[in-house]
């Protein structure tokens, strides 16, 4: 039996075997691109990089694959100079109130230049 691809190049049943391989390899390509993209945007993020590692199911061996990475992750500042990933900095809390302030005035002073240019 064989069929046509678009160009009508006949095809094999050898070949229809071939071309669902090569289907399935494109998917886990796609797959695996997922994953690098999601590493790499955790590995940016302000956590600890072995989250990274982890997460995304990139590695198989994900603890393997940190210990290797220390030494760059050390360079790179994501670790401290012991190998542990750096506490997380303390963001300011603002108040509600401050906001809803911080507002209000932003808003006043778009009623009062629209006041000033409408003289």
């Amino acid at each position: 039996m064989t069929g046509h691809l678009g160009d009508g190049f006949p095809l094999t049943e050898p070949l229809k075997g071939l071309r669902q391989i090569l289907l399935m390899e494109q998917g886990g390509v796609e797959a695996q691109q997922s994953k690098v993209q999601i590493f790499a945007q955790m590995i940016q993020q302000p956590i600890d990089p072995q989250l990274a590692f982890t997460t995304p199911g990139l590695f198989p061996d994900p603890q393997a694959a940190y210990e290797m990475s220390k030494p760059f992750l050390i360079a790179a500042g994501k670790l401290g100079k012991d190998g542990k990933a750096p506490k997380p900095k303390e963001q300011p809390k603002q108040d509600v109130t401050d906001a809803k302030a911080g507002n209000m005035a932003g808003k006043q002073s778009t009623a009062t230049n629209k006041e000033t240019e409408d003289k």
